[in-house]
């Protein structure tokens, strides 16, 4: 079909030659290597991931000596559950609050609020409820 719209002596494209020769465009990007393809190193890795793992062994480890059987008559904690409890909290203080991670969370991290919303990483509170 003809279009009845189109001034005589253009000569252009029609609309299936121009589909056609974006197509063939289009792969030809796709399939084509970088110029400037340099290797790219392996990332090191982020410190404060083995914090928290040692956080986590920490943590299993007080739990574990918070279920030891109490001494009859006795509300003072074990020897076991004290020291568990000040190797977590140095671990806290002296690890895992001074490790500045290297990686960067492309997703917000929630973190609660007294108000129930959850707070992203850029501090903007967000619609979500906990």
């Amino acid at each position: 079909m003809r279009n009845p719209f189109a001034r005589p002596g253009t000569a252009r494209p029609s609309l299936r030659e121009r589909a056609a020769a974006l197509m063939a465009s289009a792969s030809r990007v796709i399939r084509r290597k970088p110029l400037d393809a340099a290797p790219v190193a392996a990332p090191a890795a982020d410190p404060i991931l083995a914090a928290i793992a040692e956080m986590r062994r920490l943590t299993a480890a007080r739990a574990a000596a918070n279920n030891l059987p109490q001494l009859e008559g006795s509300i003072d904690p074990l020897p076991e559950q004290q020291a568990s409890a000040d190797a977590q909290f140095a671990h806290i203080d002296n690890v895992l609050l001074k490790t500045v991670p290297t990686t960067a969370s492309p997703w917000p991290i929630p973190l609660p609020t007294s108000t129930g919303r959850v707070w992203s990483r850029l501090g903007r509170l967000s619609a979500a409820r906990l």
